[in-house]
């Protein structure tokens, strides 16, 4: 179980050094998805969608901040290799 779990949890630092590194390129690609919901649905529900993608870009916000702090697996953060008995 317990292997498990830290195989999970390096995938998700993982994750997040990725998203942190590329965050300038999914703020856009946020940005975009949102204007092209905004023009289908006739801008209908355009409060909601602007809130979700300020959201989402807080998320990438916080991911860019913790991989440029070294909180992911990136430096200072050594992940166990694959064939340690922990892992």
């Amino acid at each position: 179980m317990l292997r498990k779990w830290m195989r999970y949890k390096l995938l998700a630092e993982k994750a997040v050094d990725t998203v942190g590194q590329n965050a300038d390129s999914i703020g856009q690609g946020i940005d975009k998805v949102a204007r092209k919901v905004e023009e289908r649905t006739g801008a209908q529900h355009s409060a909601k969608i602007t809130r979700a993608a300020d959201q989402a870009k807080g998320l990438v916000g916080k991911a860019e901040e913790r991989t440029r702090r070294g909180g992911g697996s990136g430096p200072g953060r050594r992940p166990l290799p694959p064939d340690d008995p922990r892992s």
